[in-house]
């Protein structure tokens, strides 16, 4: 009887691993922070391409297939939001000129991204290590500006418009994943993603000064996330 039991449940491990092995796949969501790094999230006024970024929010759905133990693809979606640090805005504003009363409001940048490419993985019993480097395109909106400024009796408005652009995506990453069951797993992410959109960016006021121009902002950040994900065969 002894033998018997040890028999079944010795099937039962090596059927279980079996089927562990099987599913080679991953879909998942994950969210988290994201933190903007270099000029992105800079906000010294000497700094022409200061993003004034602050830390945001990072949502991803993700995706990966392993050919083998150790190799296969994985694709990416995110998004991203990052409010302005309106603070230091109005900070260097106040600067230029100190007699105005100088208010803002503005929106948050964000950008969402698609990308593909190599994952290479380490699994280790329920646990697998997981890098990957992925390149695909991001879509990304600069937000409006509006900023006042008055003297006390009058009150002048220039405002920045919202604009959108395209440019080449890269993310390079690093995670675990935990097997929780033979279908679901917790994902624990960290990201470096970089994009460089150009904005064609209109500026009004209400005294009749236009503009238009080209502003390239490149928007690096590192994106935390914790997720769950579904198990694929």
């Amino acid at each position: 009887m002894k033998k018997m039991i040890f028999l079944l449940g010795l099937v039962i491990l090596v059927s279980a691993a079996f089927t562990q092995e099987t599913r080679k796949g991953l879909i998942g969501i994950a969210i988290g922070p994201s933190i903007p790094l270099g000029d992105f999230g800079d906000s010294e006024f000497n700094n022409e391409d200061a993003g004034y970024a602050k830390t945001g929010m990072h949502l991803n759905f993700n995706f990966s297939y392993k050919f083998n133990e150790n190799l296969g693809i994985a694709a990416l979606w995110t998004g991203n939001a990052h409010a302005i640090d309106a603070e230091s805005m109005i900070e260097l504003f106040w600067a230029t000129d100190q007699s105005l009363n100088w208010e803002l409001e503005t929106e948050a940048w964000s950008s969402g991204s698609l990308m593909g490419g190599l994952l290479v993985s380490f699994p280790f019993n329920k646990i697998d290590f997981d890098i990957k480097g992925l390149i695909g395109f991001s879509s990304s909106t600069i937000p409006n500006i509006i900023v006042n400024a008055s003297d006390g009796f009058n009150t002048v408005e220039i405002k920045q418009n919202e604009a959108d652009a395209m440019a080449l995506a890269i993310n390079l990453g690093a995670g675990f994943r935990y097997n929780v069951s033979e279908k679901m797993a917790l994902t624990l992410n960290m990201d470096y993603f970089t994009t460089k959109p150009e904005f064609e960016v209109a500026t009004t006021s209400d005294f009749g000064f236009s503009s238009n121009d080209k502003i390239k902002q490149a928007m690096n950040m590192l994106n935390f996330s914790f997720g769950i994900g579904y198990r694929l065969k």
